[in-house]
């Protein structure tokens, strides 16, 4: 059976699968993605946000792992990145 557990704001927390397999996220206190965890630990993924005019900052990068950022993304007037 799979089970998910979310936080008093709704934030997915826990996503264990059938096999008893973890995937925990963490959130900060404006409710953005900070990290996942992944039974490999190679995978998982941190988001860094910059500091932004009005205090709550935009994603700027993924990281993998202890890698290099996987992904970082550009604002351009405000615009939200591109999706697909």
């Amino acid at each position: 059976m799979t089970t998910y557990t979310y936080d008093p704001a709704g934030n997915l927390i826990l996503h264990t699968d059938s096999n008893g397999n973890s995937i925990s996220s963490c959130y900060d206190e404006l409710n953005r993605l900070q990290s996942i965890h992944y039974p490999d630990a190679s995978q998982d993924t941190s988001f860094t946000y910059d500091q932004g005019t009005n205090g709550t900052g935009k994603l700027i990068s993924e990281t993998h792992g202890t890698g290099p950022p996987l992904r970082d993304y550009l604002y351009l007037n405000n615009a939200p990145p591109p999706s697909g």
